[in-house]
């Protein structure tokens, strides 16, 4: 079987070998190019255990025979890809969620102890965040006011900060404390970047 690049337009060929490789329970060989190590690629055997979407790109959660353990692989790095003969199963007692863990994104060695955090959305923010699964342990609760209480209990990540600053100021952190000073922090500092000058008063 031809080998199929994983560059630009062939994402969607990549996406096809990798969805016949789970369903048919195929393994697959593949060159994988690892961002942490200056883009260094290396070659390896993997079985396919689910294939998912994540904000722009998709991933690849597969058990890897090189490292003996199940890894997250970006599609867009693998730079080659071949279906094998060798075939596999994916062990029934493999639960996505538990493998996610309580992590806000994929950064999963980034995050701490699991915490409860408590935000205010304004009402027009509120309403679409509410409408929209984002992780498991949310709670959403309309306000008198219009404006939505989201709880969540979750590994706080540099991810999910980023999520935070994209609403500036049609959220508010109530809970915990150091996420507050956090993102207030980065709010501050993108301030400075742009360094406007106030606009005088009349008088």
């Amino acid at each position: 079987r031809p080998p199929v690049t994983a560059q630009g337009q062939h994402r969607q060929e990549m996406l096809t070998l990798l969805n016949r490789a789970l369903i048919m329970g195929l393994k697959v060989r593949m060159v994988y190019e690892t961002r942490s190590r200056g883009g260094e690629a290396s070659e390896r055997v993997v079985r396919p255990y689910h294939i998912m979407p994540y904000v722009r790109s998709w991933q690849l959660i597969a058990y890897c025979e090189r490292r003996q353990d199940v890894l997250m692989f970006k599609v867009d790095r693998v730079r080659e890809a071949t279906l094998l003969d060798e075939r596999y199963q994916v062990p029934p007692d493999f639960d996505l969620e538990q493998y996610m863990g309580a992590t806000w994104g994929l950064m999963r060695g980034q995050a701490g102890e699991p915490v409860d955090v408590l935000l205010r959305f304004e009402p027009e923010a509120g309403r679409w965040v509410a409408e929209e699964y984002w992780h498991p342990s949310q709670r959403a609760e309309e306000q008198p006011d219009g404006c939505v209480l989201l709880k969540l209990h979750l590994a706080i990540t540099p991810e999910f900060v980023s999520w935070l600053l994209y609403y500036g100021p049609r959220v508010e952190v109530l809970q915990p404390r150091d996420l507050r000073e956090w993102v207030a922090r980065e709010h501050a500092a993108a301030a400075g970047v742009y360094n406007v000058p106030q606009e005088p008063t009349g008088g």
